[in-house]
């Protein structure tokens, strides 16, 4: 049961050929009009392989409680002018987020690739790298009248002296 107060826990790492660290990891939920960010991974300075934290974030704020949304993962080159330059993207969604940390732990897991769409129509061109899962989890926080759902009883009692 997928709660919209569910906490999603990801641990992304990324890999990617011969281009520097990435920093913001931003995913974005997909509308009919516009992509709006809704995170932003912290910055790795000088490393091809970073390791990002767990990121820990409400399911209704990233895909508004829908586990099968489609989200937009964007890897950029970060520059200290603060014009950072992308090194690809993928949509994917919560659900199949999840299924990649599983296969992680099976050691099937080839990762995500990411796409730069301008380098998609280049001769030999495959990706521009992989976001491995590591980990991917869902805490439930339960509501109050998920309690009451549940059969919790309460009792009231008022007096006026």
């Amino acid at each position: 049961n997928n709660n919209n107060n569910d906490n999603i826990n990801n641990t992304t790492t990324n890999s990617h050929n011969n281009t520097p660290s990435p920093p913001p990891l931003p995913p974005t939920p997909l509308s009919s009009s516009k992509l709006v960010p809704v995170y932003k991974t912290e910055v790795r300075h000088n490393e091809l392989n970073p390791a990002f934290a767990p990121v820990v974030v409400g399911a209704l704020l990233i895909a508004n409680g829908d586990f099968n949304r489609q989200l937009r993962i964007e890897v950029y080159d970060y520059e200290a002018s603060g014009k950072h330059k992308l090194i690809g993207g993928a949509d994917i969604s919560l659900t199949a987020l999840a299924a990649l940390a599983k296969d992680k732990n099976t050691g099937d897991q080839e990762g995500l690739p990411l796409i730069h769409p301008d380098k998609v129509k280049k001769r030999g061109y495959k990706n521009s790298g992989y976001l491995m899962v590591d980990s991917f989890t869902v805490d439930e926080r339960y509501s109050f009248l998920d309690y009451i759902k549940g059969g919790a009883e309460m009792s009231f009692m008022v007096a006026i002296d």
